[in-house]
Order: structure tokens, then sequence, then C-alpha cells
């Protein structure tokens, strides 16, 4: 019995797992994908600036006034402990993920070199893209010259599949109600763009983008929650929607 039990620990640490690894349950394996998404989700909303001066003052509309986005974020924040002659880095959290796709969309247009736009990532995120790019690097300099303009042409193809296959009309999620109080919403943010001094304009506009937004995840939550509600006791099914959750076929 002993040898066998060295033999199993030799072959775990020839595949890099720790023995406490091997234990983990079904259930604590949905937690920690379902935490995942979930950070991802809520991560979405944010952006992260760096080049940003730190302010003399523990005033935090200093860095408000210094960078000026539109719409303005709900809060910004300095992220990690003060040091001295270092910046630390801006999260900018707003009301929609909508707004920071556009922000990041359009990041490399600003006239200050300095200054960069990231997206808010999970500690995951950041250890899977850091291990992508060490290994990029590596294969690189092992002489594999065509490998940027394969994966140029890989990520095209994936945001062709992700937009047009993987995305399919979102007909348990869109209604008459909800459409409405849409095309509502986009009607006031023509009208307060054409006159952004009008404040009953704005304030109308604000409000029904409020209204949207919340009956948006309202219907959202209820619908994740009977797919989940569907996928009890049912391994493969449970599977399956977290992967179409990964692939954003129903986020």
């Amino acid at each position: 019995m002993e040898t066998k039990i060295a033999s199993l620990e030799c072959d775990l640490q020839k595949l890099n797992i720790s023995p406490n690894e091997v234990h983990m349950t079904a259930e604590e394996s949905y937690g920690d994908i379902l935490a995942e998404i979930t950070d991802q989700t809520l991560r979405k909303k944010n952006i992260i600036i760096t080049g940003i001066p730190e302010p003399q003052t523990t005033d935090f509309e200093t860095d408000r006034k210094k960078i000026k986005l539109s719409p303005e974020p709900i809060k910004m924040i300095r992220i990690g402990k003060y040091k001295a002659n270092e910046n630390r880095p801006i999260k900018a959290c707003f009301e929609s993920e909508h707004t920071t796709k556009i922000i990041l969309r359009n990041r490399n247009k600003m006239k200050n070199d300095a200054i960069r736009i990231f997206s808010d990532q999970t500690p995951f995120q950041q250890a899977r893209f850091q291990k992508l790019r060490d290994e990029l690097k590596r294969r690189t300099t092992n002489g594999e010259d065509s490998l940027r303009i394969k994966l140029k042409q890989t990520i095209q193809y994936c945001k062709v599949k992700k937009t047009k296959i993987l995305n399919p009309p979102k007909q348990d999620l869109l209604n008459k109600s909800i459409t409405h109080k849409i095309n509502q919403k986009n009607i006031l943010w023509k009208q307060h763009k054409s006159n952004p001094k009008d404040e009953e304009i704005e304030k109308k506009f604000v409000k029904e983008r409020k209204s949207v937004s919340e009956e948006i995840q309202t219907m959202k939550s209820n619908y994740y929650y009977k797919r989940f509600s569907e996928c009890n006791k049912k391994p493969k099914k449970m599977w399956d929607l977290i992967d179409s959750l990964t692939n954003n076929k129903i986020s």
C-alpha cells in the first residue's frame, strides 16, 4: 500500500498537481467556476488607468478632475498602498459594461502616450494571460516567425464566430416591454446629446437609463436562476451551461 501511495505521489509531481487538489469535489469545482464567472462579470464595468500622477492631497476628486470621462464613472479609486515617487493605478467603475467597451475600443486614440487604459482582469485572467505572453516570447525567440500572424488570424476568426455564431438573438431575454424602454432611452439620449445644457432632458435620460439597466439585470437574474435550477443534480447539463456562459452564448 505504501509503495502504491508513493507511486501516486510521484505521478502527481510529474503532472505538477498538488495531492490536495485531487480531492476537490464537484461542488467545489462548480463554486470556483461560478465565482470566477461572477468576478469577471462584475469587473467588465471597470477599467484600469495608469500614468496619472499621484495627487498631493487626499481629495479623491482630484483624480476625477484630471480624467474627464463621459459618462462619468460612479466611482474612482487608487489601487494598492501609497509609495513615494510611484503612481498607483486608478480603477474607474461605471454603471454599464457598454461604457467600458467603448472606452477600451478607443483607448489607442489618446494623444498622451504616458496614460494607458486596461480592462479590469481577475487574478486568474492575469495569470493566464501572463502565461500566454511568456509562451509567445519563448516560441518567437525559438524562431517561430509566423506565430504572430497565426495569432491575429485566429483572433479575427474567433471574433467573427463569437459575434455571428455564439450570440444568436436573445429571445428568452427580450420582450416588447424592455424593447420599448430601450428605444425610449435611446431617444432621450439623442435629445440629451443635442441639448447637453437642458437639465430636464438629462434627468429624464438618467432616470430611464437606470430603469432599463435595473429591468435588464432583473430579467437576466431570473433567466439564469431558471437555467441553473433546471440543471439541479444534472452535472453534464450544468457543465454545458457553464461552458455556454464562458463562451458568452447566453450572457
